[in-house]
C-alpha cells in the first residue's frame, strides 16, 4: 500500500527531492492502477479472512 501512496506522491511531485509535473492523464492512469491494486488487496484480504474464519470454525 505504501507503494501506491508513492506512486501517487511521485506523479503530483510531492516527494521530496522530485521536481516532477505529470500530465492529467498521467495521473489518470496511476489513479485507475491504483485503485485496481487496492481493490486486489481488498479481495485477497475479504478471502484470508474468510478461509481464517472457516478454520477456526
Amino acid at each position: 500500500m505504501n507503494v501506491e501512496a508513492e506512486k501517487i506522491q511521485f506523479a503530483l511531485g510531492t516527494l521530496p527531492g522530485i521536481t516532477l509535473l505529470s500530465s492529467i492523464n498521467d495521473i489518470f492512469a496511476i489513479n485507475t492502477s491504483v485503485r485496481k491494486t487496492i481493490k486486489a488487496v481488498s479481495n485477497l484480504e475479504f478471502l484470508l479472512a474468510s478461509k481464517l474464519e472457516s478454520t477456526l470454525k
